[in-house]
């Protein structure tokens, strides 16, 4: 069981892309990993709202708008079924 729990601890503490930490996504990326690291937070900020009743996300829209442009943010959600 310890050498598991070292195990993960390195995992954790590695900083690899397969861990979608978005603070580790460099400023410009083409990493699949990056691009999940920043759509799951887009989906986990945004299903907050929904679940209180929002219908509109504009905030969290501004935020991908900001990291990759508007028409990549159109293309991201369509992609990822939003």
């Amino acid at each position: 069981m310890y050498l598991i729990s070292q195990a993960r601890l390195q995992y954790l503490e590695s900083g690899h892309p397969t861990l979608q930490e978005s603070a580790e996504v460099p400023e410009e990326f083409d990493d699949p990993n990056h691009h999940q690291a920043v759509a799951f937070d887009y989906y986990t900020d945004a299903y907050g709202f929904f679940l209180d009743g929002a219908d509109a996300f504009e905030e969290q829209d501004q935020v991908l708008e900001g990291r990759y442009g508007k028409l990549a943010v159109m293309e991201l959600l369509r992609h990822h079924g939003a």
